[in-house]
């Protein structure tokens, strides 16, 4: 499950209806093509207007948090420095495993690796970021950025993101830089939370 993408089971309708439209444009049905077209139309709008049509982040879940312009690359830690960082995306390694833990108001989070047990806690101003083991440090605000893109601003006084230079992981606006950009994806649900 990606956030900030429409929930699957919820397309259906939109699929049953494209392909409808599909076969009376391959047939060339002149006659239907109003009929088709307005019903997919109206399929797509009810799907927009469907406050809970999105995947949206489940607290306490586990999620990979995988950089927008290094597609390849999701955020990390090093275990041993707690050293943040972005590495080759491994969806079944735990070092790439964040929870996202609710920090007051919808959209806050606390993120805490699970590999180490740390959080991510404030950006440091173009240096590399570390983790802390102080639970609840910083909160994250997550930001839908468009097309299941999200940003992740720091709640501390400079209000920055995480940014992946494509060599570390520091503070940056998250305003059309795409390295302060993230897909985040579900690898755990916590099942209490749904």
């Amino acid at each position: 499950m990606k956030v900030g993408y429409y929930k699957s089971e919820l397309l259906n309708e939109i699929r049953e209806k494209a392909a409808a439209a599909q076969t009376v444009y391959d047939n060339k049905n002149v006659e239907k093509y109003v009929e088709v077209y307005k019903a997919l139309y109206d399929a797509i709008v009810k799907l927009e207007n469907n406050k809970n049509a999105m995947n949206v982040i489940i607290p306490g879940s586990t999620y990979v948090i995988t950089n927008a312009e290094a597609s390849n690359k999701s955020l990390s830690i090093n275990s041993v420095t707690k050293m943040v960082l972005c590495a080759t995306s491994n969806v079944k390694s735990t070092m790439q495993h964040w929870v996202l833990e609710r920090a007051g108001e919808e959209d806050l989070f606390y993120i805490k690796n699970v590999r180490s047990n740390t959080y991510l806690g404030a950006l440091p101003d173009g240096e590399t970021m570390t983790a802390s083991e102080t639970t609840g440090n910083v909160a994250y605000k997550v930001i839908p950025m468009g097309d299941g893109l999200m940003a992740l601003q720091c709640q501390n006084e400079d209000l920055k993101s995480l940014n992946y230079t494509g060599t570390k992981v520091i503070g940056w606006s998250h305003d059309g830089v795409m390295g302060s950009q993230w897909y985040i994806t579900a690898v755990e649900l916590n099942q209490t939370e749904i």
